[in-house]
């Protein structure tokens, strides 16, 4: 054997053994915090889902959001609240606007019913979390005189119902929401939460 076929079969060696200490070694790291973003994104994502809920909470659409129903007898809010296909105003606007670029989202209402117990409602569409996820919660105060909502399908935005002139009108069969404190303007307290990954 000459020399130029040693010192190619010393060349092929070598690179397999560097290349079995890679995948050896690639094996024993965990990449994960270099592939998904790790902790870093979670933060991110958590402070701009809370900057979102407080946006959203100053122009009073968690109430609206709340209060939208669906109209034809539905006593729940709409599932289009919060869909991405339409979205609507405000509340899924304001959502796809900021978090769809990030992150993806599910929005909840949780809501105390007639035993005590508390009752979720997925409002849109419910996706799985393919990661890690942060929750940020918000509460929301309904009085009497706040307005009803339905969907309005043709301009695609909650508008106040006509049929009752604010939330105390409204008959318990009609809502899913029940008057927790009927000697006072409170009508309920509940949380809207938003779990974003």
């Amino acid at each position: 054997m000459d020399r130029g076929q040693a010192y190619s079969l010393e060349g092929v060696v070598g690179t397999i053994v560097i290349a079995s200490a890679l995948v050896f070694g690639l094996q024993a790291v965990s990449i994960a915090p270099w592939t998904d973003g790790g902790p870093q994104q979670g933060v991110e994502i958590r402070e701009q889902t809370e900057d979102t809920i407080d946006i959203l909470a100053d122009g009073d659409a968690l109430e609206t959001g709340a209060l939208c129903l669906g109209g034809d007898n539905e006593t729940t809010p709409h599932q289009g609240v919060v869909s991405t296909d339409p979205a609507v105003e405000p509340v899924g606007t304001v959502l796809n606007r900021t978090l769809e670029q990030t992150a993806n989202y599910n929005v909840y209402i949780d809501y105390p019913d007639t035993n005590g117990s508390v009752t979720e409602i997925a409002l849109g569409p419910e996706r799985t979390p393919t990661g890690p996820a942060v929750t940020v919660t918000r509460e929301v105060v309904l009085f009497e005189s706040d307005p009803v909502f339905e969907l309005n399908a043709t301009s695609e935005a909650c508008v106040e119902d006509t049929q009752y002139n604010n939330l105390g009108e409204v008959p318990e069969d009609d809502i899913y929401l029940h008057n927790q404190n009927g000697s006072s303007e409170l009508y309920s307290v509940l949380q809207v939460r938003v779990v974003a990954w």
